[in-house]
């Protein structure tokens, strides 16, 4: 069944990007406050807004500092991997607004670039740049993990096409970025053949062609990336390789740390998990305040629906019920042999603290509700920490600003309300629970652009990382501009990712889209590369 609704707004009577800005802040809350409070402030302001700390925090954030260096530097260098926890003592700030894989979505990595112009306490540009990109997510949604994505404009076009190069057999689409192993030459290969088939097709313009091949044989066949068993890995190296080449231009660069955030979270709920005074340690064995956490939380985004975990172990004979539904999970997930997940609940059974779940063919997993064996299974990997132990272990534990995207600013702060909640309800938790209300829920930094290549009559277009190192867009005048550009401007160029994420459910013509580029293209401040890829 089709549920598409045709947008029939009238750019005689109205503004189309008005239109749409208004569809967007009426479904994203976030989009709206900061818009109201925010809108005419320039990006460099915002920014020290966004990365504004908690006062107080109930465990160290040097924790996380040394967590960043522990995985990253096996992967991007010791050196520079102490430079990123430096900073990170100086200013607990991270980007979590991201997915993992390697990142071409225009959106994201505009977001990350300007991140990366952020100040630290003492007033000094950052060197670094951390990211933790969620790894729990398909391979095949919006950012496309699987492979490439290159925003092209053919001399027969008037709008660009966002063109998928896939990587990864489709096999794979439907996987976790977490669990898929490594891509090997064969992959390689058989992309550059589909690249060269989609530039003869007219696909792909021959300088994106051009590019993507280069980047195939220098960055994508060395065999230090290929020596890597997992894709997470292999991503973490490869933005690193491709974020110096968008930086080719300038003389100084800061080092991107583009990190799977649950790898991260489970070195700090692994320490955790030996702590007695932790607050995870207090969330899990306490059971008082776990009961409490459990409704608390119930139905909250990232968190669990409690009637949906309790209904799977009834209907584990069933397992047709199973596959459709969608329940979250307390506190971790289990991963089967197949890469799986599991949702996982607590339960007393005659006695024994358990976490118990039910995978999708109805079979069952115990696990003893105690520190040595969870951590044991987290650093297997058996377990995987879920979105509200993500941010249970950093911004609510540790006071880390986590800035993230237009859903996160709702959901952290439903799950700081109700973790506060429950530490109120059981005696002698009332001082942590003063100081957990402390931590930052609403930074938000995501939903914008500041980069737009120029098309001839036919108004501005957002540039991917693709288009960025092709045009060489990335120079010191263009980061100059950021700060000229004000928080509504850079949404508004964001418009086209932004409303085809939110309002999947409105279809917007080729027409309705071009209207909006020319609208675009009439704003002095927006940085423009001139010359759009042509083929």
């Amino acid at each position: 069944m089709n549920n598409l609704k045709t947008d029939n707004a009238s750019p005689e009577n109205d503004s189309l990007i008005e239109h749409y800005m208004a569809e967007i802040r009426k479904r994203l809350p976030v989009v709206d406050r900061t818009l109201a409070q925010y809108g005419e402030m320039p990006l460099s302001e915002y920014l020290n807004v966004v990365t504004e700390t908690a006062s107080e925090r109930y465990q160290s954030h040097e924790d996380l500092a040394d967590a960043v260096y522990e995985y990253a530097a096996p992967l991007l260098g010791e050196e520079a991997a102490a430079m990123a926890r430096e900073e990170l003592k100086q200013s607990p700030v991270v980007l979590t607004a991201n997915h993992h894989g390697v990142d071409y979505f225009a959106q994201s990595v505009q977001g990350t670039l300007l991140f990366s112009q952020r100040k630290l306490p003492d007033g000094s540009t950052a060197r670094t740049v951390p990211v933790l990109a969620c790894g729990s997510i398909s391979m095949n949604n919006l950012t496309y993990p699987r492979g490439m994505l290159a925003y092209d404009l053919h001399s027969e076009k008037k709008l660009p096409d966002v063109t998928k190069i896939p990587i990864f057999p489709n096999r794979v689409a439907g996987k976790t970025v977490t669990w898929v192993p490594n891509y090997d030459l064969n992959s390689i290969k058989r992309t550059k053949k589909s690249v060269l088939r989609m530039e003869r097709e007219s696909q792909l313009s021959k300088q994106s062609a051009s590019v993507i091949t280069d980047i195939l044989h220098k960055e994508y066949s060395s065999p230090e990336l290929l020596a890597f068993n997992k894709y997470s890995d292999q991503a973490v190296i490869l933005n690193a390789q491709l974020w110096s080449r968008m930086f080719s231009s300038i003389s100084s660069r800061p080092e991107l740390f583009y990190l799977e955030m649950e790898k991260v979270c489970s070195l700090l709920l692994k320490k955790d998990l030996m702590n007695e005074q932790s607050l995870l340690s207090f969330v899990l064995f306490d059971s008082e305040l776990r009961k409490l956490v459990l409704t608390s939380l119930n139905q909250v985004k990232g968190c669990w629906v409690l009637k949906e975990l309790e209904q799977r172990w009834l209907d584990k004979d069933c397992p047709q019920k199973l596959k459709s539904k969608s329940c979250g999970t307390f506190l971790f997930w289990w991963i089967d042999e197949e890469g799986r997940r599991v949702p996982l609940l607590p339960v007393n059974v005659q006695g024994r603290e358990l976490l118990r779940g039910v995978d999708d063919r109805g079979e069952t997993v115990e696990l003893p509700l105690d520190s040595k064996s969870l951590s044991a299974f987290l650093d297997s990997g058996q377990l995987l920490p879920s979105v509200f132990s993500c941010f249970l272990s950093m911004a609510l534990a540790r006071g880390i600003t986590c800035a993230g995207g237009y859903y996160q600013a709702e959901y952290l702060a439903l799950m700081k309300q109700g973790l506060c909640k429950a530490l109120k309800s059981v005696p002698g938790y009332e001082e942590l629970a003063a100081i957990v209300a402390q931590a930052r829920s609403d930074a938000y930094l995501s939903g914008m652009q500041m980069i737009m290549a120029e098309s001839e009559g036919n108004g501005v277009y957002p540039l991917g990382p693709l288009e960025l190192i092709g045009k060489n867009a990335l120079t010191p005048e263009a980061l100059l501009q950021f700060n000229k550009i004000c928080v509504e401007e850079a949404h508004r160029a964001s418009i086209v990712d932004t409303f085809t994420d939110v309002a999947m459910d409105i279809q917007v013509s080729e027409e309705q889209w071009l209207t909006v580029a020319k609208e675009l293209g009439e704003n002095e401040s927006l940085i423009k590369v001139t010359g759009l890829l042509t083929g």
